[in-house]
């Protein structure tokens, strides 16, 4: 895998910044067209769309920021920061959910329907999802255990799945990133073919929840333990973290039939 695409002189392009533009676009087209088709302002999911974005990557590294040391030198506060910026590592749940605030907050200043929203932007959302882990997976982040089967992968000697492969004997590794991709394209194509709203508004969004968290929670299985500046994540607590999103969301689509007056057959 390929995590620098180009090197001129020092400036570099990376293979997940471009399959993250990739993403967006992919993403924001199938979430327009969505909306329309169910009847929604294009334009009002754009604009959500764009504020989410943002939303997403200040929320995604927000933890590691406020968890980080000080700037390692002395300067204008906005270089301390930027450099901070620079050197911290991304949550995925912690931008899903600056995401989700955020694209919320706008509607609900512009007086829209949140839920049919939501709901719309669903097939959007995790084929953005899907085309980020493929970036993943060329940047060689997200990895997985070492395994001797078929479906074990080389990565780039410089990216941090080669330097844990070659500290363990030059391994091949789960390839994580694919199985995270290959699930959230699933649920993206499956979002597409559902119902509308599902009979009560935001219950789309909150089946397809559960089925990302179900995603993650059994990937979990396979990922690696990953090491950042001496600290080590713990994937168990990553699996406890996931099931407790899957059984809210499961809580919050019987509460929304309930209030819309739909009863279970």
């Amino acid at each position: 895998m390929y995590p620098i695409l180009v090197d001129l002189y020092g400036f570099e392009i990376r293979s997940f910044e471009v399959m993250l533009l990739v993403a967006w676009a992919m993403g924001l087209s199938l979430a327009v067209q969505q909306a329309k088709t169910e009847g929604l302002d294009g334009s009002m999911m754009s604009v959500c769309w764009f504020w989410g974005l943002i939303g997403a990557v200040v929320s995604a590294r927000l933890p590691d920021l406020l968890s980080s040391p000080p700037a390692t030198y002395d300067g204008p506060v906005l270089m301390q920061f930027l450099e901070r910026l620079q050197h911290s590592r991304s949550s995925s749940l912690s931008g899903l959910l600056g995401a989700a605030v955020t694209g919320t907050g706008i509607l609900f200043f512009h007086r829209q329907a949140i839920l049919r929203y939501a709901d719309a932007a669903v097939p959007g959302i995790f084929i953005l999802l899907a085309m980020c882990r493929l970036g993943c997976f060329l940047n060689g982040c997200c990895f997985g255990v070492p395994t001797q089967g078929w479906w074990g992968c080389w990565f780039h000697p410089n990216s941090a799945a080669g330097i844990y492969a070659a500290s363990l004997g030059d391994v091949r590794l789960v390839p994580t990133q694919l199985l995270l991709a290959s699930g959230n394209l699933a649920v993206s194509i499956l979002a597409v073919f559902l119902r509308a709203s599902m009979q009560a508004p935001g219950t789309k969004c909150c089946v397809m929840m559960f089925l990302y968290a179900g995603l993650r929670t059994i990937v979990a299985v396979w990922r690696a333990p990953h090491f950042f500046v001496g600290e080590q994540t713990d994937i168990g607590q990553d699996q406890i973290v996931w099931i407790a999103i899957g059984a809210g969301s499961i809580v919050l689509m019987i509460f929304m039939r309930d209030r819309n007056g739909i009863k279970s057959v």
